[in-house]
């Protein structure tokens, strides 16, 4: 599935319950934000900055939400290649996080 098919099926799963889905193009990397997986779910994640065994920056999204990361995830970490060598699901689009007011 390409990723605007993948955006299409996610914004058409979402039922325009949450802020417009953005493309990943366009999402911040100096806070978190609600991360659309392909398969419909999302979860609060953050871009991360790690170093490889070569000393290299490598980033990666890390999920915020415990126990909701996919599993093909390896520590809850999208890694270019997870523990099992194979590439993690990416996210397919981005959202703000809803703001809570102060009552």
């Amino acid at each position: 599935m390409d990723e605007e098919a993948s955006l299409q099926k996610v914004q058409t799963t979402l039922g325009g319950r949450c802020h417009p889905m953005n493309s990943m193009e366009t999402v911040p990397t100096d806070k978190p934000v609600m991360l659309h997986m392909p398969d419909g779910t999302t979860f609060r994640g953050e871009l991360h900055m790690f170093y490889d065994g070569d000393d290299r920056d490598v980033g990666g999204w890390v999920c915020l939400d415990e126990g909701q990361a996919p599993a093909d995830w390896s520590d809850d970490v999208c890694w270019a290649a997870n523990e099992g060598g194979k590439p993690s699901t990416k996210p397919v689009g981005w959202s703000h996080l809803l703001e809570r007011r102060a009552r």
